[in-house]
């Protein structure tokens, strides 16, 4: 079982945001040099404990829909199950916007936003942001976390303005289990 992995200097960019990870089932240390480091498990419990451990940390962590890891090649867009993303460019601000109407947002359509910021491959210079307009403010609200957590921008049409709802916006604190918590009162970090 893994036990461990880490993100140094540009090596964060092949995840949705740095943000992901404070929120994973994993102990987060930040040491020099912009590095992460990721500890997936407790050092000291039984294989099968350390297994299960591992095992919800590489989910959130790794390569899936929902995952925070973001493929190392963006799929052509005739692939991608939301070439959608790639209909409104605003050249001025080198952003990728993606109108919401009536819908709930999927895992892999945020997922492809973040391959979209990261890996563009349009004629035009790159992305900077992939900003989510949605026409109802409830249903944008419902997104506010997932939005933030992946660093995507999330904004509302309320009477009749669009509004940024990131710009107040005071994500909830992270959740951690129980050993990562025992972990960090016996070291301090």
């Amino acid at each position: 079982t893994a036990w461990a992995a880490a993100f140094k200097g540009e090596g964060h960019r092949n995840l949705v945001s740095r943000r992901w990870l404070d929120y994973g089932p994993w102990r987060l240390i930040r040491a020099p040099n912009d590095t992460s480091f990721i500890e997936l498990h407790s050092l000291d419990v039984p294989d099968d404990v350390a297994f299960q451990q591992a095992f919800e940390a590489l989910k959130i962590l790794g390569l899936s829909s929902t995952g925070g890891y973001i493929p190392h090649r963006l799929p052509a867009r005739q692939h991608l199950a939301h070439p959608e993303l790639y209909t409104h460019y605003d050249a001025t601000a080198r952003q990728l916007i993606v109108p919401v109407h009536g819908r709930p947002l999927e895992p892999t359509e945020l997922l492809e936003a973040c391959i979209a910021r990261r890996f563009y491959d349009g004629p035009e210079d790159g992305i900077d942001q992939v900003t989510f307009v949605f026409l109802e403010e409830d249903n944008a609200r419902r997104h506010l976390f997932d939005l933030w957590l992946r660093d995507l921008g999330c904004r509302a049409i309320i009477d009749g303005r669009e509004v940024d709802l990131l710009q107040d916006y005071e994500p909830p604190p992270p959740t951690k289990p129980d050993w990562v918590k025992q972990a960090q009162d016996l070291d301090g970090r």
